[in-house]
C-alpha cells in the first residue's frame, strides 16, 4: 500500500461559490430537471450526513458491522434571496405583478438539484451537484443598525436524498442506481469547468460533459 504523505498533499477548504439550483421535472422512470440558475452568493456551507453503525454478534464475538447512510444536509450562508427565488424554492406563492410573496400554505412537492464548488488552500477546486433535495425556510435575523459594521444574512437548509430513478450508466466497476451526488475534483482532472459543470446538472448520464476537450 502507497504511503499517503507520499501519493497526497496536506490542504484544507478555504472558498466557496456558484451556487446553483435547478428544479426536478421527474424523478422515476427517468430522471429530467430544468436549467440551472444562480441561488445567491454564498458566503459559507456546513455538511452533515446521517449515518448509523450497528455491530452484530455471533458466537460471542462482534462479526459483522452493518452502515447505512441517510439524508445529507447542507447549512448554507448566503445573502438574502429575491422574492420570486425564496418562494420557488420554499413553496410560497409569488405574484409577480405585485411582486408579493404570500406565506400560506406550502408546497411541499418541490425538489430541487443544487451544485456548488469549493476551493482549497492549494488553489485547486472540487465541484458538487446534489440531484435532489428540498430546501427549508430559512432562518434570517434583523437587529437595529448601531455605530458598528455589523449586517445579517440568511441561513437556508438544504435536505438531500437519493434519487428514485435507477441510473443505467456503468461508474468505475458499478452499476451507479440511485445517486445522491456527483463530486468533481478539479486537483485529480484540471479538464473539469465551470461553465460545463453548471450549465446544466451533471449526472451520471453526462458526466463526460463536465469536462473540457480543449
Amino acid at each position: 500500500m502507497a504511503d499517503l504523505a507520499t501519493t497526497s498533499e496536506v490542504f484544507e477548504y478555504r472558498g466557496v461559490d456558484n451556487l446553483f439550483y435547478a428544479k426536478i421535472e421527474a424523478d422515476g422512470t427517468d430522471y429530467t430537471v430544468g436549467t440551472p440558475v444562480k441561488l445567491a452568493y454564498v458566503a459559507e456551507i456546513g455538511k452533515t450526513v446521517e449515518t448509523n453503525s450497528e455491530t452484530k454478534f455471533y458466537d460471542n464475538k462482534p462479526l459483522i458491522v452493518l452502515n447505512s447512510e441517510g439524508a445529507t444536509t447542507l447549512t448554507i450562508t448566503c445573502a438574502p434571496l429575491a422574492l420570486d427565488v425564496l418562494a420557488e424554492i420554499t413553496g410560497k406563492t409569488y405574484d409577480a405583478t405585485s411582486k408579493a410573496m404570500v406565506e400560506g400554505v406550502r408546497d411541499f412537492g418541490r425538489n430541487f438539484a443544487l451544485g456548488y464548488r469549493t476551493r482549497d488552500t492549494r488553489g485547486k477546486y472540487r465541484y458538487v451537484w446534489y440531484l435532489k433535495g428540498s430546501f427549508g425556510v430559512p432562518d434570517e435575523t434583523f437587529a437595529t443598525e448601531n455605530a458598528g459594521t455589523e449586517t445579517n444574512n440568511m441561513t437556508l437548509t438544504y435536505t438531500a436524498v437519493m434519487t428514485e430513478h435507477e441510473f443505467a450508466e456503468q461508474i468505475g466497476e458499478k452499476t451507479a442506481g440511485s445517486v445522491k451526488s456527483i463530486v468533481v475534483d478539479g486537483s485529480q482532472n484540471e479538464n473539469v469547468t465551470v461553465e460545463n459543470f453548471f450549465t446544466e446538472v451533471i449526472t451520471p448520464k453526462n458526466i463526460g460533459t463536465a469536462f473540457s476537450t480543449t
